[in-house]
């Protein structure tokens, strides 16, 4: 009699925001751990979040796109090579990351089509990791596409940023910036 292949009981599985939670918080602890060098101030970290970049465009990346202020920043920080989005369209994406959770938890089920969705965006009551940076004695700030929440009050300062210029829906003209906010105000801003 051939003896079955002892299977060994299914592992319970921690829930995605709890992992994703501690992922963060790891990595937050990593970052902002003090060294000897700059015992004095945190480090400073910068998020680029891009629509439509391919993951080898960069020339940092063997790329073809030159960035050189991006590169050099790439040689005299850390350079992440491995990420991973849950979703191929910015709303998604952009709420996922802001909020360490699925999008569909955090209000946000597909793209958010301007004034035709003006009640879709993320709650203010959801924790963010610009919070998150907050509470722990950091500047934030975020420039250009926000596509988190078409009114005022969905706005980034709203989550966390002491500071938001650039604008709160999907598209907008990069040369007119009619519709750009500084924090709460609309202004065009040149540029």
């Amino acid at each position: 009699m051939k003896r079955k292949p002892r299977s060994s009981p299914p592992r319970k599985q921690l829930p995605l925001m709890l992992r994703t939670l501690v992922c963060l918080l790891i990595c937050f602890w990593c970052v902002a751990t003090p060294n000897r060098v700059h015992a004095d101030r945190p480090p400073n970290i910068v998020i680029i979040l891009a629509d439509d970049l391919g993951c080898s465009d960069m020339a940092l990346y063997d790329g073809w796109v030159k960035t050189p202020r991006i590169e050099q920043m790439a040689k005299q920080g850390m350079l992440f090579t491995d990420f991973h989005t849950n979703s191929s369209v910015c709303s998604l994406t952009r709420a996922a990351f802001l909020t360490g959770r699925y999008q569909q938890r955090a209000g946000i089920v597909d793209v958010i089509v301007g004034s035709r969705e003006p009640e879709s965006g993320i709650s203010p009551s959801v924790p963010t990791l610009p919070r998150v940076f907050n509470d722990n004695g950091y500047a934030t700030a975020l420039f250009g596409k926000w596509h988190c929440g078409y009114q005022d009050k969905y706005n980034p300062v709203h989550h966390g940023f002491d500071k938001f210029v650039g604008f709160l829906n999907g598209a907008t003209d990069y040369h007119k910036h009619g519709a750009w906010r500084v924090g709460i105000e609309r202004k065009d801003v040149p540029g």
